[in-house]
């Protein structure tokens, strides 16, 4: 899944970098009203996912979320930032100056999340600042206190952005719910509220420019008047972007920041220039786009050396932070590793919200102890995938398995977990329990053999505890094997006490001598810088033949443990 997201994250850095070229053009040729033009294909973009996503939840609560208004008005000063900063430098400088987004987000990540940083995002944040102060150095100074000023809000606007939509309550349910249309849903109705907020200041911002003439009283020359807002050429525009491109950045910037996180994505957006670039340099050789004068005069060089800079350092920051989780991916290529990834994507539909969600983590969490932190046992235990185990394990009361999923993981941990012996992976006195009761209840004829190692406390004393631990592994292992080829079953009771129980029609003087046979070999050991070789013996007894079909276990092992004594002191 973290995989999926990185992909994602590039996905938006690509087609982010089309808008960056896409506007420039636009305002350019068809001098296109860019305060009006992102309300407008915002509007279409929450058209077109809504009507791929169709109706359902989600409508109401997201209205209601702090964090959609947030987002809403964070987007708006994005576009408002960007749009100011078009006429001071080229699509490529504001790919490089509004990634001070970077920074920001790491301190809100630390300050909000109390998450912790990683070194890469440290080194992701100095490139990051260099490459904009040599972006800096080079503009003309009677104009450079404006270009800093819309960097350093365009930065912090983008950074909260990015940041609402990771804690946006309802995409985070939408997400772990796995249905990609309730994920499309929430962007959706996010996006079209957004729109609504952003036409709607902009005809008030066109209405009070006409009415006390703001542009001359500021000096600015970039606010609406009430024309522009149905200036063709800029709805057209807004249209074809917000049907075929802008629906794929809102999705894949949701679904990203929830996957990985908004400072791994916004790192990742670090590529933007040089993909701003690659773009913006092919057109400028075309006089019809009219970029020469802004993107590639005098000077250009040194963008684009600023620009490679500032790519290798995000990519390099990047990678470091993916590296581990790469690594985890199953898969012998990368296109296999984000298949697999996609496919435990899928996976995770297993997670939903109920009243069950207390149970599920209660089982999840007594399985991964269990396993004493090992979510990879635990998650193939519960035949979960590992995300949703760590999903459920770190959202205590929060989510819940699907119905029938939770109930196959409850009688997985009933029949499996519950009845196992922790050290040993044998079940425990609760299955020997479990199996006699089986073989009672169908009148089915067996035998009881009860065995400890003889002179066991000496061993750990002698070799210490995780000596003994590999002594008491490699005898049950022995006399599990033993019983599986003997219609039988071990058990470890406790400590090195152990028990089979068995249909087998074998004397019971010859399986005693078997299994001693089996048993006491050598063992050896290589712990703790310590190795060497241990030979073991045990003693073993049966439990006497009671027809009494009212017998309790208890009474059988009582029975096996008096005759293992025996067999004890004869030797």
């Amino acid at each position: 899944m973290y995989l999926t997201g990185l992909l994602q994250a590039f996905g938006v850095a690509a087609l982010m970098s089309l808008y960056n070229v896409y506007i420039k053009v636009g305002i350019n040729l068809f001098d296109i009203k860019p305060l009006i033009f992102p309300g407008v294909y915002l509007l279409v973009t929450a058209g077109v996912m809504l009507l791929l996503s169709g109706p359902g939840r989600f409508m109401i609560s997201s209205i209601k979320r702090p964090a959609t208004w947030i987002y809403g008005f964070a987007l708006i000063g994005v576009f408002v930032t960007d749009i100011f900063l078009t006429k001071y430098v080229s699509g490529t400088e504001l790919a490089i100056l509004t990634r001070v987004a970077v920074p920001v987000s790491m301190i809100l990540a630390f300050v909000i999340l109390k998450r912790r940083l990683h070194i890469s995002d440290f080194l992701s944040a100095a490139i990051i600042i260099t490459s904009i102060s040599l972006v800096l150095a080079t503009q003309n100074q009677d104009i450079l206190k404006y270009i800093i000023i819309g960097c350093i809000l365009g930065g912090i606007f983008e950074a909260i952005n990015f940041f609402c939509t990771e804690v946006h309550k309802d995409s985070q349910e939408a997400h772990v719910s796995g249905d990609i249309r309730d994920r499309a849903r929430v962007v959706s109705f996010v996006t079209f509220l957004t729109s609504m907020i952003f036409i709607i200041l902009s005809y008030i911002t066109a209405e009070t420019n006409e009415l006390l003439n703001l542009n001359e009283m500021l000096g600015l020359n970039i606010l609406p008047v009430v024309n522009d807002i149905f200036h063709l050429p800029t709805i057209i525009s807004a249209a074809i972007f917000g049907c075929l491109i802008s629906p794929f950045i809102r999705y894949f910037q949701w679904s990203a920041s929830l996957k990985v996180n908004t400072e791994t994505v916004l790192t990742i957006l670090a590529l933007c220039p040089i993909m701003t670039l690659a773009l913006e340099y092919p057109a400028s050789f075309i006089d019809y786009f009219e970029l020469k004068q802004t993107s590639f005069a005098e000077g250009s060089l040194n963008i684009i050396l600023i620009t490679l800079f500032m790519t290798a350092g995000a990519t390099l920051a990047a990678y470091i932070k993916s590296y581990s989780k790469f690594k985890e991916a199953k898969g012998k290529n990368f296109w296999e590793k984000v298949k697999n990834s996609s496919k435990v994507e899928s996976e995770n539909l297993a997670i939903g919200f109920s009243a069950n969600n207390m149970a599920d983590y209660e089982v999840v969490k007594n399985t991964i102890d269990f396993y004493e932190g090992n979510i990879k046992k635990a998650s193939d235990m519960l035949e979960l995938p590992i995300d949703t185990v760590k999903t459920l394990a770190m959202s205590k009361n929060t989510y819940t398995l699907r119905e029938d999923i939770s109930k196959k993981v409850h009688e997985i941990f009933r029949n499996k977990i519950f009845y196992l012996d922790q050290l040993t992976g044998v079940e425990n006195k609760k299955g020997l329990i479990r199996q006699f009761s089986e073989y009672q209840n169908n009148n089915i004829k067996f035998n009881l053999y009860y065995m400890d190692i003889n002179k066991f406390k000496s061993i750990n004393d002698t070799y210490g505890h995780n000596v003994g631990d590999i002594v008491i592994i490699d005898t049950i292992n022995r006399i599990n094997d033993y019983a599986k080829e003997n219609d039988g079953q071990a058990f470890r009771l406790g400590g090195d006490e152990f028990a089979i129980i068995t249909t087998t029609k074998k004397d019971e003087n010859k399986v005693i001598k078997e299994i001693k046979l089996t048993v006491n070999k050598p063992i050896n050991y290589n712990i703790d810088n310590k190795s060497g070789t241990i030979e073991p013996s045990i003693s073993i007894g049966k439990a006497n033949i009671i027809k009494d079909s009212e017998v309790k276990i208890k009474e059988l092992i009582e029975s096996a443990d008096k005759n293992m004594y025996k067999d004890k002191k004869s030797k």
